[in-house]
């Protein structure tokens, strides 16, 4: 009996990193690794369709002529802009959403520092 409790609190314990947890490779030795309050949040390096929609519908007009003049949609030019070096941790009922840039420094640029972050 107290092996089958020690089981069930282990599985309780340890069960929702494993199922909630949102593991990122950012690059070959290093990864990132979230966890989920709930699972109703979801992580992906892929744009939510919410946000895709949402993006489209505020973007500038001179950003959709720019996407028209590409032969593109207004939501095929978000999704293009946030697909890149981007990580969207979301809930998709509520379309909260937390959204994590990783893309690098660019020349000259410097580290963001404590109060940036």
């Amino acid at each position: 009996m107290k092996k089958a409790n020690f089981f069930v609190l282990a599985l309780f314990l340890f069960l929702p990193s494993i199922v909630f947890g949102a593991p990122l490779q950012l690059a070959p030795d290093l990864q990132v690794s979230f966890d989920l309050p709930s699972a109703r949040w979801q992580s992906t390096d892929a744009p939510p369709a919410f946000l895709v929609r949402q993006m489209a519908e505020h973007a500038e007009p001179a950003m959709l002529e720019r996407a028209a003049s590409k032969g593109l949609s207004a939501e095929d030019a978000m999704r293009q802009m946030l697909g890149s070096n981007e990580y969207f941790v979301f809930n998709p009922e509520s379309e909260a959403y937390l959204l994590i840039d990783f893309s690098p420094l660019r020349s000259g640029e410097e580290a963001p520092g404590k109060k940036t972050v």
